[in-house]
């Protein structure tokens, strides 16, 4: 009885199971990799995000104490390292740091010697940094 139930229907063959299999392996690394990118653009936004935030707030600090807060190399971290400074109305988004590489806190706009702080996402090798003089933002 069996037999007459099978008989007429044709399988796939052992080669024909290996290409779909090869295939669905190559779509899923291809979509691995778009994902892993898309990724990595993300914690780019999020580190520009982050630094034009942190400018943000440090002008409007700068409007009621007429300085920035923080100085040359000190950090307001959010990636597992303790921050050596907190700036009230900033928190960096989970593994972005921003630094003060450089400028006089009490004269940040000096074009001599500009305050700049460099913002990194822990999770790409992109770094940004905010000049306060100009005003302008690039990629290092």
């Amino acid at each position: 009885m069996l037999k007459k139930c099978l008989k007429g229907l044709d399988g796939y063959t052992i080669i024909e199971l290996m290409v779909v299999l090869g295939v669905i392996s190559i779509l899923i690394a291809l979509a691995g990799v778009y994902v892993l990118q898309a990724k990595k653009q993300a914690y780019k936004i999020t580190s520009k995000y982050d630094l034009t935030h942190f400018a943000k707030v440090e002008e409007e600090y700068y409007v009621q104490n007429y300085r920035f807060a923080g100085s040359s190399g000190q950090s307001v971290r959010n990636d597992g390292i303790e921050s050596d400074f907190v700036l009230k109305g900033f928190s960096p988004t989970i593994g972005v740091c921003v630094t003060i590489i450089s400028g006089d806190p009490e004269d940040p706009f000096n074009s001599s010697n500009p305050f700049i702080a460099q913002s990194k996402h822990n999770g790409v090798n992109s770094l940004f940094e905010f000049n306060f003089t100009t005003r302008e933002m690039v990629e290092k």
